[in-house]
């Protein structure tokens, strides 16, 4: 899992994710990670890249549905 995590801060580093097409115009925001695993991960703090995460599916739409400002669409 820290590789992972280091892949995404590398990403992060590089600036390349602000010229991806679902940027929006205006304002550059680089995207928040959901991790769905039966582990926790201790992952190190990084500024510009968030992880959150859910034991499972359920608990993550549990929490998304009392929070305020967070859409989840599930197609």
């Amino acid at each position: 899992m820290n590789e992972k995590f280091n892949r995404y801060v590398s990403y992060f580093m590089s600036n390349e994710w602000q010229h991806e097409p679902w940027q929006p115009e205006g304002k550059k925001i680089f995207p928040k990670i959901i991790l769905i695993a039966d582990n926790w991960y201790n992952l190190p703090i990084h500024s510009g890249v968030q992880f959150f995460q859910f034991q499972d599916i359920k608990q993550f739409l549990t929490l998304t549905s009392k929070t305020e400002g967070i859409r989840v669409n599930i197609g």
